[in-house]
């Protein structure tokens, strides 16, 4: 075998230590990259989940805003409906004070009978009607609370994921 003479040796020592060097500083590098990858993915990560959470937010406030809604309905309905009873009670009375007239007594106690009568029949359907609009406001609130319910669940969820699979 043949022996190297003492700049070969040099030399290849010296190429040794340039070689390592350049693989030191890629590697470096390389790391210095993947941890800027890994902050830049925190920060993305960490700044989708405060817009989720801000998205929570306001959802959960616009959940709460149509439950009052819903009862605020349902108050105007029972109000509405009270009024209607009552002016139907104060028709009835009137009613009770032409019934002791016999029919056919006088033409204008039959005309009036009939108008009160009238008057009662069409308060009993303006309390349907009142029944009927209250039900397709709820039922339109509450299906608008769903699709909500349902938004924040599913951003709930994807904001629970990220927290999972944050570092």
């Amino acid at each position: 075998m043949k022996e190297n003479s003492e700049w070969e040796k040099g030399f290849g020592t010296e190429a040794e230590n340039m070689l390592t060097d350049n693989v030191i500083a890629e590697n470096a590098k390389s790391s210095h990259d993947a941890v800027e990858n890994h902050i830049k993915k925190i920060s993305i990560a960490e700044a989708f989940s405060g817009s989720l959470s801000n998205k929570l937010k306001i959802l959960s406030d616009a959940i709460e805003e149509i439950d009052q809604l819903i009862e605020l309905r349902k108050a105007l309905s029972k109000l509405m409906k009270e009024r209607i009873d009552k002016e139907i009670f104060n028709s009835e009375c009137q009613l009770l004070q032409v019934k002791p007239w016999q029919l056919g007594h006088s033409n204008s106690i039959e005309m009036r009978r009939l108008g009160i009568e009238r008057e009662i029949l069409s308060l009993n359907k303006e309390k349907r009607s009142e029944d009927v609009r209250a039900w397709e406001h709820i039922s339109s609130l509450m299906k608008l609370k769903r699709q909500f319910l349902i938004e924040y669940q599913n951003l709930n969820n994807t904001r629970k994921t990220l927290e999972g699979s944050a570092p």
